[in-house]
């Protein structure tokens, strides 16, 4: 770990305003993944924002196959929720993607800095927005694997789908440790877990603690949910019968989100 930490340390980040193959201005750095190193750049002959990413080069040929096969999995899809490969070469020894940039807020931004509080309702609908995006995913035979909060940005009403870096195919095998992650597990579950927890993670904007609240309370305990939502995210976490396929879940959140919109219709005109 502490010689990993020194490579991070003597890896040199590309400088601002310097231009990588004649084409790509570096306006920042976006961040530091396993695999790559992300920046916003300007293309100078599309005239657009793009986002740039290098490999790095302490991962060896392992890591350039990870890295690569993003580029792989991407040219898979055609989505206007999932970015575009745009790009692809090599400099020396290093190796560069180019990909569209998805610009927006993640929910997180939209929470702490917009104060935005999303009522139950609405997080499953835009649950239900994430999963037509998941379901073109899967109909690939990819999962995503890292479907953080980070990683789905919302702008103007649309909600997009970011960085691919960890998908993998399903007849991938799945290692000894990514079995014991429920995030990176090489199945369908995997992504739905982790939806699960973004359900979580927009209901709690919700949540006030009172002076009762313990610090070892649980979600069951903190949120009141309707009986519905909680059977799906339960069913999303794996704490009962785990969801097996996108359309189930689909299937699921469409039902919840018919009941409740009769029910408002029925409120709306006692």
């Amino acid at each position: 770990m502490f010689l990993s930490y020194v490579h991070d340390l003597l890896e040199k980040e590309i400088p601002i305003g310097h231009t990588v193959h004649a084409r790509y201005q570096i306006e920042s750095l976006l961040g530091k993944g396993s695999y790559g190193i992300s920046y916003l750049a300007w293309d100078l002959i599309g005239e657009q924002q793009v986002v740039l990413k290098q490999n790095r080069k302490r991962k060896g040929k392992r890591g350039l196959r990870t890295f690569t096969k993003e580029a792989e999995i991407l040219k898979q899809f055609n989505h206007p929720s999932i970015p575009r490969l745009m790009d692809e070469f090599k400099i020396e020894k290093s190796t560069f993607l180019v990909m569209e940039y998805k610009a927006g807020k993640t929910f997180e931004q939209l929470i702490f800095e917009d104060e935005y509080v999303y009522q139950e309702q609405e997080v499953f609908s835009i649950l239900r927005r994430i999963l037509d995006i998941v379901k073109t995913i899967h109909y690939q035979n990819i999962v995503h694997l890292d479907l953080r909060i980070p990683n789905i940005i919302y702008r103007d009403g649309q909600i997009s789908v970011i960085d691919f870096g960890l998908a993998k195919y399903l007849h991938e095998k799945s290692t000894r440790q990514m079995r014991k992650n429920p995030f990176r597990n090489i199945r369908v579950e995997s992504d739905f877990f982790a939806l699960g927890h973004f359900a979580l993670f927009l209901l709690y904007s919700n949540f006030e603690p009172d002076e009762n609240s313990r610090k070892r309370d649980s979600w069951l305990d903190e949120l009141t949910l309707s009986k519905h939502a909680t059977y799906m995210i339960k069913r999303l976490l794996q704490l009962n019968s785990p969801y097996s396929s996108v359309d189930e879940v689909i299937g699921d959140v469409d039902n919840y989100l018919k009941v409740e919109h009769e029910q408002g219709l029925e409120k709306s005109n006692l």
